[in-house]
């Protein structure tokens, strides 16, 4: 019986909203609307992989909240038309929450709180930004009285900040409005537990002066593991047009996102050596064998290192002897000159670029 090996993805099944925006940036426009504007104007830049029409579209709570453009709940229902849900996170931003009082309104926090009781059922997924900070250093002058100003990048901390256990009017009214929609009593959550939920999500550490990278990092991610999952569900289908097909590393076989699932994809978690697979010993050279491999699972569009396949191997082999692919630390060449062998051993590892 064929081994079966499976990966986390949001269930598609679990999508009911039609989707209109592909990124949601939340942030306290108090103190983050400049650098939230920056990161919307970077992201905005770039296009969707494997798209003919890759415009991003961009939901910003800190503009709308700046200029009032929309009430609290429109916002809310923009947020359940979105794909991927980026709180912007300070410091600065943290500092502020932790001293919110009972009765306090603070809406963005209330969008915090929607994506997350959407991501509980699917609907969104979030990456936080988790922003650092600049510390200046004043330097001395060894040989004169002068002294410089220097920057330096502080990784974000907040992680500690203690949070109030209490729930603003902002979380109240909203629960109140869930409540009527849904036909059933929705608690509030409270800040204490808003925040650290958010805070547990795997997110991208960001230096606010080297925006570029993480952003193109963060627009690829979204391409290649977020949006298709989310596409069939976009609400403009002539915006988009037909659904790209792609071509699965692991048995090399045409197939579409929406068409794909567990147990579509059979290969072989080995290579050929002789005329046999290591994996399983299915003779190489038995057309109906290798067809049905020995293992099963989902399409994969990228090479990945969660698990071995035949193809795996080759791509490994080619990062490893192309140099901008790789850093090399140790290459070591041992010769046993009785029997005139040779063994390589090179260590190192693989760059972002090539994975």
């Amino acid at each position: 019986m064929p081994t079966t090996v499976s990966m986390s993805s949001t269930s598609i099944n679990a999508v009911t909203s039609f989707k209109s925006f592909h990124f949601f940036f939340s942030a306290d426009p108090s103190t983050d609307y400049d650098l939230v504007e920056r990161i919307v104007k970077i992201v905005k830049t770039h296009v969707l992989a494997n798209e003919k029409v890759g415009t991003i579209s961009v939901f910003n709570d800190a503009s709308t909240i700046n200029h009032k453009k929309l009430g609290q709940f429109d916002s809310s229902l923009a947020l359940q038309e979105t794909c991927l849900f980026v709180p912007i996170v300070t410091e600065s931003c943290l500092k502020k929450l932790s001293t919110l009082k009972e009765g306090s309104i603070c809406e963005y926090l209330t969008n915090w709180e929607t994506a997350l009781r959407l991501s509980e059922s699917s609907q969104v997924c979030i990456i936080p930004f988790f922003i650092g900070s600049k510390k200046t250093d004043s330097l001395s002058s060894s040989s004169s009285s002068t002294s410089s100003i220097e920057s330096t990048y502080q990784q974000f901390s907040g992680f500690t900040t203690i949070m109030p256990d209490i729930c603003t009017a902002s979380s109240i009214e909203y629960a109140k409005k869930l409540s009527e929609v849904r036909g059933e009593l929705v608690v509030p959550l409270n800040v204490k537990t808003i925040v650290y939920n958010v805070l547990k999500f795997s997110g991208v550490f960001v230096d606010p002066s080297n925006l570029e990278g993480k952003i193109e990092a963060l627009v690829n991610r979204f391409s290649q593991e977020i949006w298709p999952v989310f596409r069939q569900f976009w609400k403009n289908k002539e915006e988009i047009g037909p659904e790209p097909i792609l071509t699965c590393v692991q048995c090399d076989q045409k197939y579409s996102w929406s068409q794909n699932k567990d147990g579509v994809c059979a290969f072989h978690r080995g290579f050929v050596r002789g005329s046999d697979y290591l994996c399983c010993g299915l003779s190489a050279y038995d057309g109906s064998q290798v067809a049905r491999g020995c293992t099963v699972g989902r399409h994969r569009a990228r090479h990945h290192r969660d698990y071995t396949y035949e193809a795996f191997f080759f791509w490994i082999i080619e990062l490893i002897n192309k140099n901008k692919h790789n850093e090399e630390f140790l290459n070591l060449r041992l010769t046993n000159y009785e029997t005139k062998e040779t063994a390589v051993i090179r260590v190192g590892r693989i760059l972002p670029s090539g994975q």
